[in-house]
Order: structure tokens, then sequence, then C-alpha cells
């Protein structure tokens, strides 16, 4: 860093991290790190104002002021790139791939959620095991492939779009009262959500409460309304796509089904939510879509798994690229395992984790830092709550992934919580500050 840098820049009311990163001649990464050690979570592009430049400008050893004339910082900002800088476009443009969006599924007690994700699983050949009464977080990921399959001639259209989405991650949470916190963390982690309600019962408690935690984290979500072959006089039909199956059906059904819709629609329409059948949304920003399936026969499963996708392309794609994204996730859950030890199930929402970097989490009394042990990773299509030998031992895992850790020091770290992956002694320091 030059002295004339030092002794004074000048800074404009709002600045993204790369404009401030060239105007005190630092890497963007430096400055991030610095962000992050004041409380700040921020990307390469995103704007921060002036107060919180000049608090990281001077840590950084440079003295700053107000600009005063818009020209000159236009100027400085669009002035010769440093090497430094033409290395982080180059490998901005490598790190561009999108992450599979996390979708969680939410409902209401034996409205069918794991049903649902039973059915896509068995989709592709592999037969998702019969349970009963969902009592942990499970997380199956959906490839490409798959949802090709299932979608058919509906994913060419998703395939026109310039936005790709590398497969799905699917959260699948208990629906009953007593885990309330663990939807909760469901929720938390979701990009987009499945909102499960039975066609014959509506909503229930546990929907308002799922729609709530949603509504909180203003996560986007669809409604999937299930069990409509158990609608009385429903003829079963051997297409697999409900807008063909609500053709084939007596008028009457076809009436009785709307009606259950718009049943829907107005209870969704008193809390404060525009909704309708997916074939009738005219915009997908302002309606919610509700999609009629059936879990049981699969029925429907096309349409919803293309709004989805449909949805994620339109609208989440800065959410999901990992431009300069720190690597994060969230604990779902922390057990002892026989023949493991102390386990933690999460969720990777961003960047990648390796076996050997080490993790900052927080704990009941504290800040543990650790290596794993071992990276466990469900195979494509299984979940978390399987059998461990189901899991396959990896050295390294890329967001969005649902996985197992294993280590010794992960007793009373706290579900819910934020993990970091750090690669050094300083991004040790940077995480434990952040979470203390």
């Amino acid at each position: 860093m030059t002295e004339d840098k030092r002794a004074r820049i000048v800074v404009p009311e709002l600045v993204t991290v790369r404009e401030l990163a060239d105007l005190i001649d630092a890497s963007p990464i430096a400055v991030i790190k610095q962000l992050m050690a004041n409380g700040v979570i921020a990307n390469i592009n995103q704007q921060i104002d002036y107060e919180t430049a000049a608090i990281v400008s001077e840590e950084m050893g440079c003295e700053v002021e107000p600009s005063t004339d818009e020209e000159e910082s236009e100027e400085k900002t669009s002035a010769e790139l440093p090497e430094w800088r033409k290395i982080i476009e180059e490998e901005d443009e490598i790190n561009l791939e999108p992450r599979p969006p996390v979708i969680a599924i939410l409902g209401h007690v034996d409205h069918g959620k794991t049903s649902l994700l039973d059915v896509i699983r068995r989709a592709n050949v592999v037969a998702g095991e019969a349970g009963g009464i969902t009592q942990h977080i499970g997380a199956s990921f959906l490839p490409t492939e798959t949802i090709k399959e299932i979608c058919g001639p509906l994913y060419k259209k998703l395939e026109q779009s310039e936005n790709t989405v590398p497969g799905l991650l699917v959260i699948d949470t208990p629906g009953h009262e007593i885990f309330t916190n663990l939807r909760s963390r469901g929720g938390s982690a979701a990009d987009i959500a499945i909102l499960v309600v039975d066609v014959n019962r509506g909503f229930q408690p546990q929907t308002n409460e799922s729609l709530k935690i949603l509504q909180s984290r203003k996560v986007p979500f669809v409604i999937a309304l299930n069990k409509c072959d158990q609608i009385s006089g429903w003829r079963k039909s051997e297409t697999k796509f409900i807008s063909q199956a609500i053709k084939e059906q007596d008028a009457s059904i076809q009436t009785d089904l709307d009606q259950k819709i718009y049943d829907v629609v107005g209870t969704l329409s008193i809390l404060g939510y525009q909704s309708e059948a997916f074939f009738r949304v005219k915009d997908f920003k302002s309606e919610i879509a509700i999609v009629p399936i059936s879990a049981r026969t699969g029925v429907g499963i096309p349409e919803l798994l293309s709004v989805l996708v449909g949805l994620t392309q339109q609208y989440l794609q800065k959410r999901l690229d990992q431009e300069q994204k720190d690597s994060r996730g969230i604990v779902l859950e922390v057990k002892d395992e026989v023949g493991l030890g102390q386990t933690a199930n999460i969720i990777l929402i961003d960047g990648t984790i390796k076996k050997e970097n080490s993790i900052v989490v927080a704990k009941r009394d504290g800040v543990i830092v650790t290596k794993p042990k071992a990276l466990l990773l469900p195979k494509p299509l299984d979940e978390m709550r399987d059998p461990r030998d189901k899991f396959k031992p990896v050295t390294q895992v890329d967001a969005a992934a649902g996985l197992k850790i294993a280590s010794p020091d992960l007793e009373g770290v706290l579900p819910g919580s934020t993990l970091y992956v750090a690669t050094n002694d300083e991004e040790i320091e940077k995480y434990t500050k952040l979470i203390e």
C-alpha cells in the first residue's frame, strides 16, 4: 500500500466491497474478512455505507473522508485494474456455478411430507424406506437426472433458461407439535419450501405454525395439496401429470377439487397471501402456486418439481451463486452414535468443507474449534436418517449438501447454530470472534 493511500482516500456514501478494495489497494477477500471481524456479512458486490467503509478502511491502515465529487469517485473506481484484481475476476468466473437450492418440506403431522419425498426417491428406481412419524430432520439430494426423469417433457421448457439448477437438496421436517424447534431449524436453512396440506383436512395447527416460520424468514413457498386421489369418487389415472388426471375426472369431482383449492386460497388470503392453482397463476412472484398431488401414486409430482425449479431459476439465482461466499452451514442435530461417537447432522449452505479443515461452531458455554474425524455423505436419493453403512466417507463436500460430521469435540454444540469452515488460524480467530 502506498503512502498516498495511507494518508487519505475519498469514499462515496455507498460503495461496494470490490470498489472499496480498489480504493484502499487491498484484495476484496481481505476487506470481506475485516467486515466479518466487525460483524458485517457481505459479498464482493454488496454495497456498504460510508461509516462501515470508514471503520474498515481505518482498521486496514487508511484514513478516509466522504466524497464531495461523484466524478472523482467514478474516475477512481474505473482506474486500471491492479494485477490481483484481474486474478480475482478470473476466479469469479470460475466460482459463478450456482449451488443446488435447499428446499424444506413442512406441514402438519400425517399430511404426507415424508411420503412425498419417498415417492420422488422411488421414481429413480431407488425405493425410500417406509417409516412412521418423522422424529428427526432428514435431507436428500435429488440429482438433475432424477428431476428430468420425473418432470418428463415439462423439463424441456426449464432447460431453455440460461439459469441452471444443479439438483435439489430437500430437507424433511417433523410435523408433530412436539417438534416445533426442529421445524424452526429446517425453515431457517431453506431457500424455498413446500408446504404440504391435506386436501380433505385443510390447514391444521402445525400448518399454520410452519407458515409462520416461513413468513418470519421470508422463505418463498409452494403449496402441495396432497391426497387428491382420496377425494370421494376420484378415478385412478395412469398419468403422473395432475393436469391430465383432472381432465379424466367426472365434472363433479373437478368441481369438488376446485372448491378444496379455493378453501386453501381463502385461508391464505386471510393470512395475507394471494394464491391460485398453479395452472391459473399469472405471476409466480406475487401469487403462491397450489399444486394438487398424491404422494401415494405420484400424480402431480412432475408439476410440483417443475414449479420449484422454475421459481428457483427465475428468482433465486443471486442467492445460489457462490461468488466469494464463505463456507458455512447450519447444525440440525447433534447426537452420540454407536461406532462414530459424537456426530452432527448439518446442511452445508455455501462453500466447501474438507476433512483437513477446522470447523468453528457455538456450544452452550462457548465456541468449539475442531477438525472432523470423518465426513459422511449420503448417497443421492438417500438421506441422513439412514443407517451409517449407507453413508459414504468423503474428504470433501461442496454446497449445498446434507452431511454428517463425526468429531469427539461436538458435545454441547447448539442445534440451529451456524457452523463455519476455517482453513487457517486467521479464519479460526475471525469466526470465533464472530460467534462470540
